[in-house]
């Protein structure tokens, strides 16, 4: 059972990160998208292959060989969450150029460079299977920084998700918890390597388990979006009022006062199908908390049966006039004002078309369910433009 859901889950990476890269763009995000899924894939096999061997020196080689595609993990999905779904990507890879080099170097390092430090003793039971890695300080090196780029990555997939609206919201919305679950499980095993200066490799199944999941919902929003390219822009400044870092907290300090509990009375070989129930709920919850239609009807819910108003003007002038005041470009200003109106009265789909009086032109500004790209192809013919622009003049009324 446990290898079949260790292969499982790199049979599934590996056939979304296949499927992205055949029918999707050949984008940056993609190919990141592709070898991260990859690596994941690997570190499954190895580590169902480590599991299933009974002789030390073969634990070992396939041990080895596992954490060195591990290392590969953190560069790649961090350079993934800078660039998916952003217009503005190469901005944020040259921001984080040096981050990013660190990210794929010194996993890399730690793992060839001191790999007499990294596992200094494997556990093995009486029937010669592995269970317990006992890591030396290159080891829990490698797992302190596996710890923080995890966070980092879902903070920037946080911070992407924060940006969009209406559509591109509803279409990412899948990806990032899929994400979320995969990094979230990886932040708590990384959590307890440390704690505990060990890695339980039961753990690997818990790891798989998430990943199954992550696939599942990676490609239900990969149906929703569809060949079609998501574009949003967020901001350089760095994102302090994260709720990733609050909801990875909250889920380290859970499954810890869980495991000290169950430490407590006497271990419980369950603890991994317990851990990732808990995970389950978290992500049931936050399904139910990011539905835009769940939070519109619970406005309106409030708004009908406790007579509280559902839009106070002087929030709404408040929040336009902060939104929109910094922007001087005019493009940047029609996308605050389509993320506004959108955020506003919670609909999906706002598109901001510039009318060119003197050309008879009409040209694409800013969506939230159009990307960039297609709404420059989208931009209709001269005559079209004249005609519709004439329709106006002859009827300026709504």
């Amino acid at each position: 059972m446990t290898n079949a859901i260790l292969l499982a889950s790199a049979a599934g990476s590996t056939a979304l990160g296949l499927t992205v890269m055949l029918l999707g763009r050949r984008s940056s995000a993609n190919w990141l998208f592709f070898a991260g899924m990859i690596a994941l894939a690997c570190g499954s096999v190895f580590d169902a292959r480590a599991m299933r061997t009974s002789e030390p020196e073969d634990i070992r080689f396939w041990i080895d060989a596992g954490l060195t595609v591990k290392s590969f993990v953190p560069g790649l999905w961090l350079a993934f969450s800078l660039t998916f779904s952003r217009g503005n990507y190469r901005e944020f890879l040259a921001r984080w150029r040096l981050a990013l080099a660190a990210t794929f170097t010194l996993p890399l390092l730690l793992t060839i460079g001191f790999q007499e430090h990294l596992v200094e003793e494997i556990k093995i039971t009486e029937n010669g299977k592995a269970f317990w890695l006992q890591v030396g300080i290159s080891g829990q090196l490698f797992m302190a920084v596996r710890l923080v780029v995890f966070v980092l990555i879902l903070m920037n997939l946080e911070k992407t998700f924060r940006t969009a609206v209406g559509t591109m919201r509803w279409r990412i919305k899948f990806l990032v918890l899929g994400l979320c679950v995969v990094f979230g499980v990886k932040i708590f095993t990384a959590s307890q390597a440390l704690l505990y200066s060990g890695v339980n490799l039961s753990f690997a199944v818990l790891d798989a388990s998430a990943l199954l999941l992550g696939c599942v919902l990676i490609a239900i929003s990969y149906l929703r979006a569809g060949r079609s390219e998501i574009d949003v822009y967020p901001s350089q400044a760095f994102l302090y009022s994260s709720i990733a870092v609050v909801v990875a907290g909250v889920y380290l300090l859970s499954i810890g006062l869980l495991a000290r509990l169950v430490a407590f009375l006497g271990g419980d070989t369950a603890f991994p199908i317990k851990a990732f129930l808990m995970l389950l709920g978290m992500v049931g919850l936050a399904m139910v908390f990011l539905s835009d239609r769940i939070r519109q009807k619970t406005k309106r819910f409030v708004s009908r049966h406790f007579q509280r108003p559902l839009y106070d003007y002087r929030n709404v002038w408040r929040s336009f006039t902060e939104g929109t005041t910094s922007r001087v470009e005019q493009i940047d200003m029609c996308r605050a004002v389509v993320n506004f109106v959108s955020n506003l009265f919670q609909v999906l789909s706002v598109t901001i078309w510039l009318v060119d009086g003197k050309k008879e032109r009409i040209g694409f500004a800013a969506s939230s369910a159009i990307p960039d790209a297609d709404g420059i192809r989208l931009q209709p013919s001269v005559a079209d433009a004249a005609a519709v622009i004439q329709a106006f003049r002859n009827r300026p009324e709504p």
